[in-house]
């Protein structure tokens, strides 16, 4: 069992509008609603649609069927150093696997804790440092776990709410969500707005970002994707929920996972690049019968109920799954489109170049996934073990007829097509 997280009893000073939620006793009601994030922050299967023009070709992920991990139910996280050596992070054991070219899993260590008292609330999110050596665990609604070598070096609780993680370097950086809490407004914390990014060096949280991203403010720059109508809490989640890959010189890609918008950010915070598909809006679905059932579910699972009347009747789709940055230094990008097909895309910044292929073998997976580039291929893995792991070949993708991505923007300027080669 892990240690338990000291703050996650807190509560969030903000406006929270979950009157949806009944009956919600004791640590039900973590920061900022965590209860109701829980909830509602578990992407849901989409309804169908019909399947775009076969547009792009298709390139198969394979399923590793020799995987051990395929008879968890618990959760799973894959990453991979920066010599492409690829692992596998069992949740609730904290075992770690190698995972070998023949898709077996060759158990490679485990993270100890120095003591173990009580229970923790379940991990969310890891991440591993580009050297190999430094694991970052992350549980809501602001509580980090760091190991280096496989021993645990510190915790560290954020005095912001956080959303995402990674640790390019071994210092973890986080992305965070606009609320703060209460403990540290208790102890007399002098804060500041929240930032976009905020980096903990063992000692202290600073902001790596501050603000919003370009320069604008976190309110004007989820405004594109605002709906009349949609509560607080659907929509900052739609707004401010972000995925993070690190590069182990520091810098970072960071996408937004319900827009098309992806950010490159320097070692040092800044925002370099940033690329947009479309107009970078979010995209609002209304929720089909099958949805609502999945919501009373997830809510008799955690002893609440759901007011249909108090919820809004629409929820913001995801465009970005899971994202990282492959051997050839191109940003890899797992996506779903419109008509329900995964995608796979890649992002070479050399000549700024947005590029699709679709995935066959790979159904719609709900929760959230991990990506990791190995020296053999990509790897994907389910958010638990019995909903899959899978490979994507590296000559595969090589070979691949990948085809440019329209209204692919860079800094607001159209990405050049690429140049036809003659036969």
């Amino acid at each position: 069992m892990l240690e338990p997280a000291p703050l996650i009893r807190n509560r969030v000073r903000a406006r929270l509008g979950v009157g949806w939620l009944r009956g919600a006793r004791g640590p039900a009601f973590l920061a900022l609603g965590a209860a109701a994030l829980l909830v509602l922050s578990l992407p849901l299967s989409l309804p169908a649609a019909s399947r775009p023009a076969p547009k792009y070709v298709r390139i198969p992920a394979t399923m590793l069927a020799k995987s051990a991990s395929l008879g968890w139910s618990d959760r799973q996280f894959v990453q991979a150093d920066r010599l492409g050596r690829v692992y596998l992070l069992r949740a609730r054991t904290l075992e770690i696997f190698a995972v070998t070219a023949s898709g077996a899993l060759k158990p490679s260590g485990q993270l100890s804790w120095a003591t173990r008292t009580g229970e923790a609330a379940p991990i969310e999110e890891a991440a591993l440092s580009g050297g190999g050596d430094v694991w970052v665990l992350f549980s809501k609604p602001n509580h980090l776990e760091v190991f280096q070598s496989g021993r645990r070096r510190e915790s560290a609780d954020s005095p912001w709410l956080v959303a995402g993680v990674a640790a390019p370097a071994g210092d973890p950086i986080v992305s965070v969500l606009p609320g703060v809490m209460d403990s540290a407004l208790a102890t007399g914390t002098r804060l500041a707005a929240p930032p976009s990014l905020a980096r903990w060096d063992g000692k202290r949280w600073t902001p790596f970002v501050a603000g919003g991203f370009g320069g604008r403010t976190r309110t004007q720059a989820g405004s594109a994707g605002s709906r009349p109508g949609v509560g607080f809490l659907e929509q900052m989640r739609a707004e401010f929920s972000r995925l993070l890959t690190g590069l182990p010189d520091g810098s970072l890609w960071v996408a937004d996972r319900y827009a098309y918008r992806v950010r490159r950010i320097s070692p040092l915070g800044a925002v370099r690049s940033e690329l947009v598909l479309g107009e970078g809006k979010i995209a609002w679905e209304k929720r089909s019968a099958d949805e609502w059932k999945h919501l009373e579910k997830l809510a008799r699972q955690g002893g609440l109920a759901v007011d249909r009347g108090s919820l809004s009747g629409v929820r913001a789709a995801e465009a970005i799954r899971a994202l990282t940055v492959g051997w050839d230094g191109a940003l890899y990008l797992v996506v779903t489109l419109p008509g329900g097909e995964i995608a796979l895309d890649r992002f070479d910044p050399g000549p700024s170049r947005l590029e699709r292929v679709l995935l066959s073998g790979v159904y719609r997976i709900p929760g959230t996934l991990t990506l990791a580039a190995g020296s053999d291929g990509l790897y994907l893995a389910g958010p638990s073990g019995r909903l899959g792991l899978w490979r994507i070949d590296r000559q595969t993708i090589e070979d691949a007829a990948w085809k440019p991505v329209p209204e692919a923007t860079l800094d607001g300027r159209a990405l050049a097509e690429p140049v036809a080669t003659r036969p």
